[in-house]
């Protein structure tokens, strides 16, 4: 697989909606060791939106999936995600509000002012289909789907038909 540039900031989220592809995308399964080394060395934006699976997540990963405007491995950056996210939830009535991603005209992700050609996915394992909108208990997971999505450079836009 392609490898983006290892100092361009990558996406996570516990989904990425198949109707924000609009270019041709690599997605790959990888071990959770693999998410794990590749989100310890690399600066990540997070656009996680389930408070819920929030603090296991972050358990799993060994790093802070709260969405936030970007991380990077030093730990003195630690303490600043702390307090930023502390204040950002007393703003917002408590509630995770989940970063929106949007497109640019060549079809790669970006949020925050930032382009995206990497994104890891986290997806749960549970033994059920959860209703729309019902939130999934950190009890029911079994365990954590990794995937890799990468964007290739050099491939052109596809449009809406």
């Amino acid at each position: 697989m392609e490898n983006p540039s290892h100092n361009e900031p990558i996406l996570l989220g516990s989904t990425f909606s198949l109707g924000k592809i609009r270019r041709k995308v690599i997605i790959e399964p990888i071990s959770l060791e693999m998410a794990r080394e590749i989100l310890a060395s690399r600066q990540f934006v997070s656009f996680w939106g389930h408070e819920n699976t929030m603090a296991v997540a972050t358990r799993v990963l060994g790093v802070d999936v709260t969405p936030l405007g970007g991380r990077t491995a030093r730990p003195q950056m630690a303490l600043f995600r702390i307090f930023t996210n502390i204040w950002r939830r007393l703003n917002s009535g408590g509630a995770v509000v989940r970063p929106q991603l949007a497109l640019t005209p060549e079809g790669f992700p970006t949020l925050g002012g930032m382009i995206f050609r990497e994104c890891i996915v986290l997806s749960p394992i549970i033994d059920r289909r959860p209703s729309i909108g019902e939130e999934v208990s950190e009890a029911e997971i079994k365990g954590w789907d990794p995937l890799r999505i990468v964007w290739p450079e050099d491939e052109i836009k596809v449009g809406r038909t």
